[in-house]
């Protein structure tokens, strides 16, 4: 009982503490809205911090995260019938600021999924893709298969991709691979990701691209 009160705490002071840098970030930001930069050096600066303050967000939730393992199994999906592509056309839309996201066939259908759990999963395979392929091009499709009874979402970049002995572990709690180098991060991204989408009866494979990674999320269509 101490210790899940310890980790209480611990979580509560985390969340406190992100509160600061999203806070410089929206300042920055509104600043950046409002032309208050006055100079092309000024803007740059502006962004630089807003990417700095960007960074330490990463390194806090990246934190939460490990005190709050403990309650992952209690998160729970509701899974309803759901215009998969609309969430997936928006979450591309709020993800991709530099353009680098392309969004490719993109199905219609009504697929057993948790919306909100669903945009998490996809922004944590963006996000994934964004720091081990860094600058490299993203690809996102949606795929209906009515053979297999399934909707299938594929997440694809172009960057180094993963080494095969890795690649039967990446998906694993804090397994951090070979090509992770000094990118920030706890080896937790494609944990939960496939944490979520087994929550809704989903299911989350990985190949080998040549070059980059495919991430495969299948839900299964209502009979």
């Amino acid at each position: 009982a101490e210790a899940v009160e310890r980790g209480k705490t611990a979580v509560a002071a985390l969340s406190h503490d992100i509160k600061t840098p999203i806070a410089s970030i929206r300042a920055y930001s509104e600043a950046l809205e409002l032309g208050l930069a006055r100079t092309q050096a000024e803007r740059e600066g502006y962004a630089r911090t807003i990417a700095r303050k960007c960074d330490e967000v990463t390194s806090l939730t990246d934190d939460l995260f490990l005190h709050a393992l403990a309650d992952l199994d209690r998160i729970q999906g509701r899974c309803e019938e759901a215009p998969i592509a609309r969430v997936m056309a928006r979450v591309v839309a709020d993800f991709d600021a530099d353009g680098r996201v392309t969004l490719g066939r993109l199905d219609e259908a009504q697929a057993s999924c948790d919306p909100k759990r669903l945009e998490q999963a996809l922004e944590n395979l963006l996000a994934n893709a964004a720091k081990y392929a860094p600058g490299a091009g993203v690809e996102v499709e949606g795929v209906l298969d009515t053979a297999a009874r399934a909707y299938c979402v594929r997440v694809r970049d172009h960057g180094p991709g993963i080494p095969p002995e890795d690649l039967p572990f990446v998906a694993d709690r804090f397994y951090r691979g070979s090509n992770a180098r000094d990118a920030p991060g706890a080896g937790l991204g494609l944990f939960i990701v496939r944490h979520l989408v087994g929550q809704m009866g989903g299911s989350l494979s990985l190949e080998d691209a040549e070059p980059g990674l495919r991430v495969r999320v299948e839900f299964p269509l209502e009979p």
